[in-house]
């Protein structure tokens, strides 16, 4: 692979440095870019462009079904076009909301028709309680969600993640356990229905963004925001139809890979879980050293 002299064109989004390789589009992001990629499903700040991405390998002889690594995979753009390319991934990430995302991005095409069926399934248990006051127990006052909204509004966010895990999961069991810790067994339609629960509490957070784009502030307390189910339920339909939309426009197919040929899950670049000499190529961008901005750009 061609080494080139200066490495910001990578590591760097505010750089605007041309490519140095004939042939590789700039890393850098942009509104006007011309990817066809799924970033647009959940908007995170880090990261490069997917045009790149694809460019760097097509530039390379890689063997059909060559490994490929991102140790810091973020939002998951390395993991996408891999896949969409039909080679296989090994995606870490210490960010569980992030992996969510990532997991979600390689969501195989044809995957549209069971997306549908399931939103059914969902509303349709969660509907039952549109319109009934939520009730707050006391093992349930601590609940993080209550930085921002007030604690029967967090409850009805709780009540309808549960919903989207009963569901899709099929787990027997009215509260299903978390699934925070297990990322690695999540499917790509779950966490397809969790990247739509993210961008609903989003749109309801909204004000307390704060100027810097990283961060998320918290409530002070009197400014908590109340919801009901419904307005929850309507806003979470929204988002659906949105993300839908988006794969129902997409002129690429992607590939339906099992999960051991694309792992994505929590693990330390410290320590990767990989065995020698089983990696083809690493592509992925370093994080920041401003880590913290990383956790509380994902905080709720």
């Amino acid at each position: 692979m061609p080494t080139p002299d200066r490495l910001t064109t990578a590591t760097d989004s505010r750089t605007e440095t041309a490519p140095l390789v004939s042939g590789i589009r700039n890393p850098k992001r942009t509104a006007r870019a011309k990817d066809a990629s799924r970033a647009g499903w959940f908007r995170y700040y880090a990261g490069f462009s997917a045009g790149f991405v694809e460019d760097t390998i097509n530039q390379l002889d890689l063997k059909p079904g060559a490994i490929l690594l991102d140790p810091w995979l973020g939002a998951g753009t390395t993991s996408e076009v891999a896949t969409a390319k039909g080679y296989q991934i090994r995606g870490y990430d210490l960010n569980p909301a992030m992996l969510f995302v990532a997991r979600a991005r390689v969501l195989a095409t044809d995957a549209g028709n069971e997306v549908a069926t399931l939103v059914n399934r969902i509303c349709h248990t969660y509907g039952r309680g549109n319109g009934r006051p939520v009730a707050t127990t006391k093992s349930e006052i601590d609940d993080p969600l209550e930085q921002w909204l007030q604690p029967a509004s967090a409850r009805a966010f709780r009540i309808f993640e549960s919903r989207i895990t009963a569901a899709v999961s099929n787990h027997p069991r009215s509260t299903p356990p978390p699934i925070w810790k297990n990322i690695g067994r999540v499917s790509a339609i779950e966490a397809f229905f969790y990247v739509a629960l993210f961008r609903t509490l989003r749109h309801f957070i909204s004000k307390f963004q704060s100027s810097n784009p990283t961060w998320v502030k918290v409530s002070k307390g009197n400014s908590r925001i109340q919801l009901t189910m419904e307005r929850i339920s309507s806003r979470f339909l929204y988002e659906i139809t949105q993300l839908q939309d988006a794969l129902s426009a997409e002129t690429k197919q992607m590939p339906s890979l099992g999960k051991r040929k694309c792992v994505i899950t929590q693990a330390s670049s410290m320590n990767l879980p990989l065995a020698a000499n089983t990696v083809d190529l690493v592509l992925s961008s370093p994080p920041y050293c401003t880590r913290i901005d990383y956790v509380r750009a994902t905080l709720p």
